[in-house]
C-alpha cells in the first residue's frame, strides 16, 4: 500500500498480525499499582476528589482497579472517570510473526478493511514495538493519561481478524 504524507509517497509492506488467545475485557480491574485514595490525591484526578469523597476509609485503601471494577459490577458509572475512552473495551493480544521484519524500524500503520486508522513511528524495532507494546494490553494503559493509544489500537485489532 502507498501512502502520501506531506507530498512523500510512503509504500509499505503488509504484515498480518496474529490474534493470541481468546478477548478478554475488564483489564483496568487488574490495576493494583495505586490505591483509590491515592489516585485521587494525583493532580490528574484531583478533580474527582468531591465525586468520592463520601467513600469510605476502606475503599479509599482499595486497589484502584478493584474497587472500579466492583463499581461497574454494581452499575455505577463513575468508574469510567478514571478511564481513557477506550479503557473499558474488549482486547485481544496480537503479534506479528514475519521474522524479517523483527529487527526493522521505522513507520507503520494499523488498518481495518483498507482504512487507516493509527500511523506512527518507531525508533527500536518492530518486533518490540508491535508485539511488545501494541499487541499486549497493560492495565495502566486503560487510565486517563495512560497511553490509551495502546487501548484504541487493540479493539481496533480485534475487529480485523
Amino acid at each position: 500500500m502507498k501512502i502520501r504524507i506531506n507530498g512523500q509517497k510512503l509504500h509499505f509492506e503488509k504484515i498480518d498480525l496474529i490474534p493470541l488467545g481468546h478477548t478478554f475485557n475488564e483489564v483496568f480491574g487488574n490495576y493494583d499499582a495505586k490505591t483509590l485514595g491515592q489516585t485521587l490525591e494525583l493532580d490528574r484526578y484531583r478533580r474527582l476528589k468531591a465525586l468520592f469523597e463520601k467513600e469510605t476509609k476502606e475503599n479509599m485503601a482499595r486497589p484502584l482497579g478493584e474497587y472500579l471494577l466492583e463499581l461497574k459490577r454494581n452499575n455505577n458509572n463513575k468508574y469510567l472517570e478514571f478511564l481513557n475512552n477506550c479503557g473499558d473495551e474488549t482486547f485481544r493480544r496480537f503479534k506479528m510473526t514475519d521474522e524479517k521484519m523483527f529487527n526493522q524500524k521505522g513507520i507503520y500503520y494499523f488498518s481495518v478493511n483498507c482504512e487507516l486508522k493509527y500511523i506512527g513511528k518507531t525508533t527500536s524495532s518492530f518486533k518490540k514495538r508491535i508485539n511488545a507494546g501494541y499487541g499486549n494490553i497493560s492495565p495502566r494503559n486503560c487510565f486517563k493519561k495512560g497511553q490509551s493509544v495502546n487501548c484504541r489500537i487493540l479493539c481496533i485489532a480485534i475487529f480485523s481478524t
